[in-house]
């Protein structure tokens, strides 16, 4: 998602910094009587211009167009609205506790252009606070002094332990295991509301879902990839006696959901410790308070009593109330109360719909041939039909047929040692399409390489199929830790990467893992190297450097492969966290968004990003991004960050039309300890990567529409009159707006006789 630029307005003009930057703007505006405290308005158009909002709430596209959604609101109630979140029911968050203060009586606007592949209806809903949803805090424990302002305005509570072992419902938890369990009542949890929690053996619940787990690893908070939870008693408990029970207690509107975890011992890595603790969570309606009760929490001794090895306390995600991380900080007959800090907040919601219609090119014949005397001319006619329900619009350019192939020489010994000096280049065995074979996994329908990032086992080249990635086979031990790849010249036995910790264009020899530098490649602005790509189109070889936390900042180079020199190109605008790019066959440049798990489309020229759509999960941590050249499917090796507890490496294949990932499969045979970095596909390109002219073809119209359910027919001539009898062969390509089919390629033969 893009993050928003607000500015003052004057005079009702609201102005941005560039083109797809949200923007925002405050103006004065009066309510009429009777009208809802906060108003949303969400409108759509194709107008991108800076500081447009359209007036529509229905708009008509083809797939794959930019939209410019508008969206907004009118503070209409007594309050200062300090701060805001917008979600869709399909995009899911666009806005999260953004701050931005709209006084009684104005208006706030917020734009996100985002590429749309599919006709939708998105239900909007804005809500606006006067502070962030947090809780003060206070403990009833005589024997322990605060002095650091954790009390706040919290009154401290009473020990009153309800022991609910003998009517509660057994959760019947295994060890590190979880229960999905609803809480009897609405319950509001930093502004959030929900009806269910996920109980875990380990003495914690994650809020408002029904799958995810609580790992035996506690950690410090707050914990973005935990997400909200409730944590008593966070610690690493067994199964092996005891039991965790939940009930519901009371009557409306004041009942009570408590969670007891009873005789839990925790477990040791001989076995279990002997000497359990008890202590519960209470959830009150209404109130929404949440009191954890401590009945004993002494357990063999110094190293877990007290929470020695515990984290306490409440988690948002990016913010957290911690009580304690690791610190004996509460004691048998002791109670902690979390009270909801006094805030105003407001609700609107509103609906757009956008009819994305689909062209479906349909070119007949499959493939031209003909026949002719030396020196004479002939005429084949081209169908380009249209099944979709949008219109087309394509183009028509000449290349060069697919040059064969062949097995060159493999390399004489290892790679070259690490260098800063550049080394001669040679060349390796190539992987041959025919049948996939030569240093590539046998059978591979999309032969990979890439560098699994292993901090426990050291880092590896290895190959895979990305098509099939559950076995990998490593190559070699790699003493780097590398990010992005590309193959150059269709040279399959050298691999690009750039180093992380030195800044170094290097060559990595796909045959045994050794390393050449090329030279020292620099950054701006503190970022670190993310992604390598090469424009199949014209050679030249892009990267992206980022940020890897703090602020957002991208950045886009070229590189010169001889020397390893980095060229600024400019900002990533808009992109966020970008960790790697990719180039399609028609060079088109792409990149991934970690920081709002978005496919990204980048400006070649500017580096300027738009966001095309959402992931749809938790990306994280270094990712290798790479077209197929052969089908131009955009593959995706990434970590999966479900949890702090679950980050496996998967594969997927991303939707350019809409950002959709689709799961391929999990890399190798454990996916838990695979991060595929330096991540390319050892294919050769599709001929119409790049164009060229053929001087015995000629075209009567290079491009043309052409309306659904119809067909543009176009002549295609062939020209004997320069050339010697025998067979000549080129390409013709298709380029269209069919988001399934960017690009068909039609082979093309004559024969002079």
């Amino acid at each position: 998602m893009s993050c928003h630029r607000p500015l003052a307005a004057a005079a009702g003009l609201c102005l941005l910094a560039t083109l797809f930057d949200p923007h925002a703007c405050a103006a004065p505006a009066s309510a009429p009587q009777g009208q809802d405290p906060l108003t949303l308005a969400v409108t759509v158009s194709t107008d991108l211009t800076p500081g447009s909002c359209g007036d529509a709430q229905s708009l008509e596209v083809t797939a794959g167009d930019p939209v410019n959604f508008c969206y907004t609101i009118g503070n209409a109630s007594p309050d200062t609205l300090a701060f805001h979140t917008l979600v869709d029911d399909r995009n899911g968050v666009l806005l999260q506790d953004h701050a931005q203060d709209v006084a009684p009586g104005e208006s706030f606007q917020y734009n996100d252009v985002r590429i749309v592949g599919e006709s939708q209806t998105l239900l909007s809903t804005w809500t606006a606070a006067t502070a962030l949803a947090d809780y003060t805090s206070a403990a009833g424990d005589p024997d322990r002094l605060f002095g650091d302002g954790f009390d706040g305005g919290a009154a401290p509570p009473p020990y009153a332990f309800e022991d609910i072992s003998a009517t509660g419902t057994d959760l019947n938890l295994a060890d590190d295991g979880e229960a999905t369990v609803p809480i009897g009542f609405d319950f509001t949890f930093y502004g959030h509301s929900a009806n269910v929690v996920r109980v875990g053996n380990n003495g914690a619940m994650l809020f408002g879902v029904e799958t995810g787990e609580v790992g035996y690893n506690n950690l410090p908070l707050p914990n973005a990839t935990l997400g909200p939870a409730i944590l008593p008693f966070w610690d690493d408990f067994a199964a092996t006696g005891g039991g965790v029970f939940a009930q519901t207690l009371g009557e409306a509107p004041e009942r009570r959901l408590v969670v007891q975890w009873n005789q839990r011992v925790h477990y040791v890595s001989s076995g279990t410790a002997s000497d359990p603790a008890t202590f519960e969570a209470i959830l009150h309606e209404g109130s929404n308070e949440i009191v954890f009760q401590y009945a004993d929490v002494d357990m063999d001794g110094e190293e877990f009593d007290g929470g020695l090895s515990a984290t306490i306390g409440l988690n948002q995600g990016a913010r957290a109330n911690q009580y304690s991380y690791n610190v004996a900080a509460v004691a048998a007959g002791s109670a902690i109360r979390f009270v909801p800090t006094p805030m105003t907040s407001y609700v609107a919601s509103a609906s757009v719909t956008v009819t994305a219609g689909s062209p479906d090119i349909v070119v007949d014949p499959a493939s031209l041939s003909a026949t002719v005397a030396a020196g004479a001319t002939t005429q084949v006619s081209l169908g380009i039909g249209n099944d979709g329900d949008a219109e087309l619009t394509w183009s028509l350019s000449e290349a060069q047929a697919p040059a064969a192939r062949s097995r060159a020489a493999p390399p004489a010994a290892a790679a070259p040692s690490s260098t800063t000096a550049l080394a001669p280049r040679t060349l390796a065995s190539s992987l041959l399409p025919a049948n996939r074979g030569g240093d590539a996994p046998a059978g591979a329908a999309v032969p990979a390489f890439g560098v699994n990032l292993n901090s426990i086992d050291g880092n590896t080249l290895v190959r895979f199929d990305a098509a099939a990635p559950g076995s990998t086979t490593p190559v070699g031990a790699v003493e780097r830790t590398l990010v992005g790849g590309a193959f150059l010249d269709g040279d399959f036995g050298t691999l690009y990467s750039l180093d992380f910790d030195s800044g170094e264009l290097v060559r990595v020899n796909t045959a045994d893992a050794g390393i050449a530098a090329v030279g020292v490649a620099a950054t701006l602005n503190g970022e670190d190297w993310s992604g390598l790509a090469l424009d199949p189109t014209d050679g030249t070889l892009y990267a992206s450097s980022t940020l890897m936390s703090g602020s957002l900042s991208s950045t886009l180079y070229t590189i010169d492969p001889l020397t390893g020199a980095a060229t600024p190109v400019g900002a990533i605008a808009g992109g966020g966290r970008v960790i790697e790019i990719a180039a399609d066959v028609g060079g088109q440049l792409y990149g991934v968004d970690i920081d709002g798990d978005v496919l990204i489309a980048i400006d070649k020229a500017s580096g300027a990003a738009t966001a095309i759509g959402a992931l749809g999960f938790n990306a994280e941590f270094a990712e290798g991004l790479d077209f197929d050249p052969s089908s131009n499917v955009l593959y995706f090796a990434a970590v999966n960050d479900e949890s702090v507890f679950s980050q496996p490496g998967q594969m997927y294949t991303l939707d350019t039309a809409t950002g959709h990932a689709t799961l391929v499969g999990g890399i190798s045979a454990d996916p838990a300890a695979a991060q595929i970095a330096a991540f390319a596909i050892a294919l050769p390109p599709s001929p119409c990567a790049v164009p060229a002219d053929v001087p015995w073809l000629t075209l009567a119209v290079t491009s043309g529409s052409t309306a659904a359910g119809a067909t543009t027919p176009v002549d295609v001539g062939f020209d004997a009159g320069t050339l010697d009898a025998g067979s000549y062969s080129a390409t013709l390509c298709v380029r269209s707006n069919d988001a399934d089919q960017r690009i068909v390629v039609v082979p093309v033969s004559l024969t002079v006789q």
